[in-house]
């Protein structure tokens, strides 16, 4: 029949092309937010160095985690990024 079979493909260069642009984009936002963390958790980092030099006593003392809690709370991290890594693929726009 007409117009059967003519749809999107893999190797279409606009989905491609509108595909990485994307993705660039997201990449960028991710370096972004990374560094706002990065600077955050410095400034956190310091603020207790100065704290614990100081002398002055700590707020709270932290239990140690579970090792089955640490288990699965690394666990599901490494899933997450094997799964935005899948995510990355060329193929992944028009599948």
């Amino acid at each position: 029949m007409p117009g059967m079979g003519s749809g999107l493909t893999i190797n279409n260069p606009l989905i491609v092309s509108a595909f990485r642009s994307a993705l660039h984009a997201q990449a960028l936002l991710v370096l972004a937010f990374l560094a706002v963390v990065a600077v955050a958790w410095s400034v956190l980092r310091s603020m207790r160095l100065r704290q614990a030099l100081s002398g002055a006593p700590t707020s709270a003392v932290l239990a140690p985690e579970a090792p089955a809690r640490r288990l699965l709370r690394v666990g599901f991290g490494l899933i997450w990024i094997l799964d935005g890594i899948l995510q990355a693929q060329i193929s992944m726009p028009s599948a």
